[in-house]
């Protein structure tokens, strides 16, 4: 019989896990504050400091690696991951300096799983204090918006669907709340009575947010786990267990739609519909928010070297052909074909998929009901959902996101290989791999260095220290337009030289083409102004490049 005595065993190890995903969670988010205004990049900076620093942890306490050595087919995909996005770099990227830093930051992720594959087999990761972190985590979260909400003279009509600050838009909010409230959803099952009271209190809040957000997509997700997991009580436990958790869930999504209502936001796009107010959709197309034109432009004119390596990892935002000025293709797929290539897209992302069903499939067998099958049933879950809302969302974009998911899916690994602690220490761990950790400092100091130079708020002058690592690492290139008037009353040569540079790799590199045509113009040079504009239309965005031929070249 399942969920009949599963307590909470607290012990030092479960504590400290709970606080290593609260504090991971907190400092991906909060801490971006600390470097300007919150924004991806910082984010995805913070992380890599994170996996950095806990990196070094692992490689000075007897590293064994143990799930590397566990399967040919994890080495196979590791180098796999290697191959295609170090050539992607070279042979398929529109701008390598973004290739090569989220090649590094993937290297970092997968680093981080063969860690806490380690630290999990040695019992010093408790899978119970993973899901008791991740569901705080989340309402830390809705805390913060609460606090928001009370300092605001008319919160229903503030921009919440961009201003979910700390996370750049609320569908990105969504990305720990799903997790969240599944994580609540193993505490609502609990037989504990204090337990039991926290997760069904705590998967109310949590879906009461999911539905204020109001994405389609993430709401599906969440109610596909709850199905799965009603399947999964209907038949491990007696018949009476299953409608008395029925009638639970009934209660609490029912609670949490009425509670979203009574804080909804004069925003289309928020709350729970449909089509966001777009209820009048001719297309499938518009039905999916440009989804599918955006998938189409992933493999619309790929090359040989970019169906075999990709465009470069975090290279979609640059291709000339996107269909508009969206910064990932909103699937994981099609992320991966864009980032590795095809082969690579389809080894990853099904091998994810057949890991996940592989383990809620096995918990489904077996008949002897105990904790630690339960708790990998629910990492299983978080991990379901994750891939179903992955499947026309970016939640695999976002670093913390994936973070997020590592500990679970070392769970999930240790399992399925049945990893077991040893005495031995890896060789190979202690001199080789520190040339792959050595490599991720240095992206790190470049991502640190990029963020807090482009987000501060004030321009650095052309001979800045940081403006050159900036320029000479074209990572990240947003905002870095606002240096072009400074440079230009400083140096009218130092600003043709930055103007080019955004021509060359910015995601907009069409409009600065744009700005040099119409300059280009008024110095009487019509014909160079001419094939100037024909260049910008040929780099823009398929929605762009409409206008851009509706409006026609710049005139005097």
């Amino acid at each position: 019989m399942a969920f009949d005595s599963r307590p909470i065993e607290w012990s030092w190890t479960l504590i400290l896990s709970v606080l290593l995903v609260v504090g991971v969670v907190t400092i991906s988010l909060f801490g971006q504050y600390l470097m300007g205004p919150p924004n991806i990049h910082s984010a995805r900076a913070l992380v890599m400091l994170l996996e950095v620093s806990g990196l070094i942890l692992w490689l000075v306490n007897k590293p064994q690696a143990l799930l590397v050595g566990a399967s040919m087919a994890i080495r196979l995909c590791g180098v796999l991951l290697l191959v295609t996005g170090t050539a992607g770099v070279f042979f398929a990227a529109h701008n390598w300096g973004a290739a090569i830093i989220g090649q590094i930051e993937w290297i970092a992720h997968f680093l981080v799983l063969v860690a806490l594959v380690d630290v999990y087999a040695r019992g010093r990761l408790s899978l119970e204090g993973v899901l008791l972190g991740i569901c705080v985590a989340g309402l830390l979260a809705i805390s913060f918006f609460a606090f928001r909400w009370i300092q605001m003279e008319n919160p229903a009509d503030f921009n919440w669907f961009w201003g979910a600050y700390p996370f750049l838009h609320i569908r990105h909010f969504a990305f720990l709340i799903l997790p969240a409230a599944i994580s609540a959803f193993y505490f609502a099952v609990s037989a504990e009575r204090i337990a039991k009271c926290f997760g069904i209190v705590s998967m109310t809040v949590l879906l009461a947010a999911l539905f204020w957000a109001g994405g389609r997509a993430s709401v599906g997700a969440a109610l596909i786990a709850l199905l799965v997991g009603l399947l999964f009580v209907a038949t491990t436990a007696h018949r009476g267990s299953f409608f008395k958790l029925l009638l639970q869930v009934l209660i609490v999504t029912s609670a949490a739609a009425a509670i979203s209502e009574l804080f909804s936001v004069n925003h289309p796009g928020m709350g729970l519909s449909f089509n966001h107010g777009r209820e009048v959709a001719d297309t499938v197309d518009a039905v999916s928010s440009g989804r599918l034109s955006i998938w189409f432009s992933v493999v619309d004119n790929m090359t040989w070297q970019q169906w075999l390596f990709g465009h470069g990892v975090d290279n979609y935002r640059y291709l000339p052909n996107r269909y508009d000025e969206t910064v990932h293709p909103h699937s994981w797929f099609f992320q991966a074909l864009s980032a590795w290539g095809a082969l690579a897209a389809v080894v990853l992302v099904g091998g994810l998929w057949a890991l996940t069903l592989r383990v809620i499939y096995m918990q489904f067998r077996i008949k002897d009901r105990s904790k630690p099958n339960d708790l990998l049933f629910f990492s299983g879950l978080i991990l379901l959902s994750y891939l179903v809302l992955s499947l026309v969302d970016g939640n695999f974009y976002h670093s913390w996101g994936v973070l997020l998911l590592l500990p679970l899916l070392a769970a999930c690994f240790c399992n399925f290989y049945r990893i077991s602690a040893t005495t031995a220490q890896s060789k190979s761990l202690a001199s080789g791999w520190l040339y792959g950790v050595a490599a991720i400092i240095v992206a790190v100091v470049v991502q640190i260095v990029n963020v807090t130079t482009i987000f501060r708020g004030s321009v650095p002058a052309p001979n800045d220290w940081r403006s050159q690592v900036v320029l000479a690492v074209p990572y990240n290139t947003i905002l870095v337009a606002n240096w072009l008037e400074p440079w230009q009353q400083v140096d009218q040569n130092e600003m043709l030289r930055l103007l080019r540079w955004l021509q060359t790799y910015s995601a907009d590199k069409y409009r600065f083409m744009l700005i040099e045509s119409e300059m280009l113009l008024q110095e009487g040079y019509k014909e160079a102004s001419l094939n100037m504009y024909e260049k910008a239309v040929n780099s823009a965005p398929a929605r762009a490049k409409k206008k851009l031929i509706e409006l026609g070249p710049p005139e005097l």
